[in-house]
């Protein structure tokens, strides 16, 4: 599992931590911590400004997360999220997402840590909408258009086959640049 380092001391203060949800989060300002010189002195550029991306990535979408849980990229049940869910909820590929952890999960940045157990969750306070209490006036099946409903598609690439990324180098940079320009005559 992906855990964001120190996420409560670091990112909240004592109002968000009353909030269930976060519209913002706090981030320390400064470019001076020994984590910060470490990421853009001790790795090459490209991958340090990656690994920094997805830092605030993960943060932003981490921010989200109900309190008691933010900070910890875990699924309801409390088991760990996977590299393919977390790079979909944060619109990275999977493979600069495992490039990221790397960098971010090394000795020298220390801003995320990656724990191999699941995390108790706190009780869910609401029963599963997929069962409707017995002594409900809803009766199922009843009415226009309920119970009747075509599959949307099929739900493909599940699992974690991915395509491998380029490694990164100028050249690999460079093309990605390329694809990303927009052609503003075509606009």
């Amino acid at each position: 599992m992906i855990k964001i380092v120190k996420w409560n001391e670091t990112f909240e203060n004592a109002d968000s931590r009353k909030r269930q949800r976060l519209g913002i989060f706090y981030m320390p300002s400064g470019c001076d911590s020994s984590g910060y010189l470490s990421l853009m002195s001790e790795f090459p550029q490209d991958k340090a400004l990656m690994a920094f991306g997805v830092f605030i990535a993960l943060c932003q979408q981490s921010a989200t997360l109900r309190k008691g849980v933010r900070g910890s990229f875990i699924k309801g049940d409390g088991s760990p999220m996977s590299e393919k869910q977390i790079s979909m909820m944060i619109h990275v590929d999977v493979c600069h997402l495992r490039a990221a952890i790397e960098v971010l999960a090394d000795e020298r940045v220390k801003w995320v840590e990656l724990l191999e157990k699941n995390i108790d969750m706190p009780p869910i306070c609401h029963q599963s909408a997929s069962s409707v209490p017995q002594n409900s006036d809803f009766v199922q099946g009843e009415g226009e258009g309920e119970g009747e409903v075509e599959g949307e598609g099929e739900v493909e690439g599940e699992g974690e086959d991915f395509e491998e990324c380029e490694p990164f180098t100028e050249e690999s940079c460079q093309a990605m640049r390329e694809r990303s320009k927009l052609n503003l005559d075509e606009i």
